[in-house]
């Protein structure tokens, strides 16, 4: 069975502000019960980075990851274009960040990690 993920083309608020997860993946992150944001801890490339996850309350919860968010984009240099793949794991860190490019192979595009 497949660990619970999702993909997404990065756009211009997620490179310059906080990256926007989809609502659907918010019953596999941390409940922020009795306040608005958690710390999670993420594997990216093999190194563990904490990552503030955010939701408003109310009807329009908008889940974003804000703090340590910025660091990673400048850190793998993302781009406007570029696709994360952010997936449960099992063990620590319960989360894994893969960062793709599109780039050519054999005359084809494809997704790759960097």
């Amino acid at each position: 069975m497949a660990l619970p993920s999702f993909e997404k083309v990065l756009t211009k608020t997620d490179i310059d502000e906080m990256l926007v997860i989809p609502t659907h993946f918010m019953q596999h992150l941390p409940d922020v019960e009795g306040g608005h944001s958690v710390d999670l801890t993420v594997n990216a490339s093999g190194t563990q980075r904490t990552l503030g996850y955010y939701t408003r309350d109310g009807a329009n919860r908008r889940p974003v990851l804000r703090s340590g968010w910025r660091g990673y984009v400048r850190d793998k240099g993302l781009q406007v274009g570029h696709k994360i793949l952010f997936q449960c794991v099992d063990g620590f860190p319960q989360y894994q960040i893969y960062a793709k490019k599109k780039i050519k192979l054999l005359g084809q595009e494809t997704w790759a990690e960097f």
